[in-house]
């Protein structure tokens, strides 16, 4: 199930307003339910409590993500060079200075590592990448809940019968561990007082389930609170991009160049990369975390999508200026439609899209004439200003107007009264012709068939002065 999902372990964030609701400050809870429509979260705290809260409603985040390991979200390929984990369980965490050294929640918040190097954070594999101060002289929050040593008894999703030994028995948390599908941290091992030789394990967070209720807590790791992401679920962290879409490299040059270096390589010369908008040419393929962009001078680079971000996407209507290099724009058109030499009076001019192909090709109308252009060669510029409604003539007769609302209102006999009102070439007083455009402009019929009712009928079609 993509990030994010229930399963999510959460404490208090910026937004808190639910005062103890959690137990208190560093008090653990599990998404149970994302409306990633309206931005809020169902959230089960460790001691049982239930409670919705904003994560991206009005701009409100009252969460922060503690832990996504049990959600199974997974860093493939990502080996923690702290404790050697495999594909890092929920976020990583990359060191800034150092090449090729990354760890996982659990010794970046166990001050693994140099604690004076900045790291780089990311929710997922594909998310972008968040640069996080050193947690040199940061203070940490004391997490408490289910974790070891904590007394537990049946909680929400008990779908065991009586493993435990009977309804009111109570058992200690003796380790986390992983539940079925790779839902790291996401259960725990019990062992309940009624069967000390045994070990049971259940859910706390695995599938958006928590099997527990805590009745007497136990500390977990202490962790950085100003370093954990919000829980947004209106966006979450992300990236998707589709070819034909306009990027630019958001982040700084040491960071871009240690993401790259580490997974796809660098050179020095796509420094440049930080400084210009490139076109996506191929998203990223499945398993892969890089798309190709290619800029104005056609040269392509892989770049890591999450160093990237989106700054348009082509839409009809829009105003494009067309590259002014000469050269740059005849090797673009290979493969786009082919080169005319009569294209070259279009090169730095301003045009409208007027459609877009299935291969995100853009049809640019320049000076009259209409071209295939690659979105490579095309810079946006505005979107196409609507339709000025132009005002009553000065000799009182009504003039074509364009309707400022989609409510449109239709004589019986089907006309649009606006389109015929324009048509119609009547002597009206001062006052008649007002109540006429008036009436038009609302699309009050009745008012219009009284005025036009009033008026002397032998005057219809004559020319009148002034």
């Amino acid at each position: 199930m993509p990030y994010p999902c229930p399963g999510i372990r959460v404490v208090r964030g910026p937004g808190w307003s639910g005062k103890d609701q959690d137990g208190g400050d560093g008090h653990v809870g599990t998404v149970l339910n994302v409306d990633s429509t309206k931005g809020r979260v169902t959230v089960l705290w460790d001691t049982g409590r239930e409670f919705q809260y904003n994560a991206g409603y009005n701009d409100k985040f009252d969460l922060l993500v503690f832990d996504s390991g049990p959600t199974a979200v997974q860093q493939k390929g990502v080996v923690c060079d702290g404790c050697r984990e495999e594909d890092i369980a929920g976020i990583r965490w990359k060191c800034s200075k150092c090449t090729d050294f990354d760890l996982c929640t659990l010794c970046y918040m166990e001050e693994r590592h140099d604690v004076t190097h900045a790291f780089l954070r990311s929710l997922t594999r594909t998310s972008p990448v968040v640069r996080v101060p050193p947690r040199a002289g940061t203070a940490r929050t004391q997490a408490k809940g289910m974790f070891k040593g904590a007394t537990v008894i049946r909680g929400l999703h008990w779908r065991y019968g009586d493993q435990d030994g009977g309804d009111g028995t109570v058992g200690e948390i003796v380790t986390l561990g992983t539940y079925t599908g790779g839902c790291v941290r996401g259960a725990v091992n019990v062992r309940w007082q009624k069967s000390q030789d045994n070990l049971c394990g259940y859910r706390v967070g695995a599938g958006g389930q928590v099997a527990l209720t805590v009745i007497a807590e136990s500390n977990g790791w202490k962790y950085y609170k100003e370093h954990l992401p919000v829980l947004d679920v209106l966006h979450p962290e992300t990236v998707r991009f589709q070819k034909g879409d306009k990027v630019r490299v958001h982040v700084d040059l040491e960071t871009f160049t240690s993401v790259q270096r580490d997974h796809i390589g660098y050179r020095d010369d796509m420094k440049r990369c930080l400084d210009d908008v490139g076109t996506v040419v191929r998203p990223s393929e499945e398993g892969k975390a890089y798309v190709r962009v290619q800029y104005e001078d056609a040269e392509i680079w892989p770049l890591m999508s999450n160093s990237i971000a989106k700054v348009h996407s082509f839409e009809v209507g829009d105003i494009v200026k067309v590259t002014s290099n000469f050269n740059s724009a005849v090797q673009l058109q290979v493969g786009h439609g082919g080169w005319t030499d009569q294209m070259e009076d279009s090169l730095g001019k301003q045009g409208e899209v007027i459609s877009i192909e299935s291969d995100c090709d853009l049809k640019v109308k320049v000076d009259g004439r209409t071209w295939v252009f690659n979105p490579v060669s095309c810079t946006f510029m505005d979107k196409k200003a609507p339709p000025v409604v132009s005002p009553p003539s000065s000799d009182n007769r009504p003039t074509t107007t364009t309707p400022t609302s989609s409510k449109r209102t239709t004589s019986s006999g089907g006309g649009d009264i606006v389109d015929l009102l324009a048509k119609l070439r009547v002597s009206l007083s001062q006052t008649s012709s007002k109540q006429l455009i008036a009436a038009a402009r609302d699309g009050d019929e009745d008012k219009v068939k009284a005025v036009l009712r009033s008026l002397d009928k032998s005057k219809i079609d004559d020319d009148t002065e002034g």
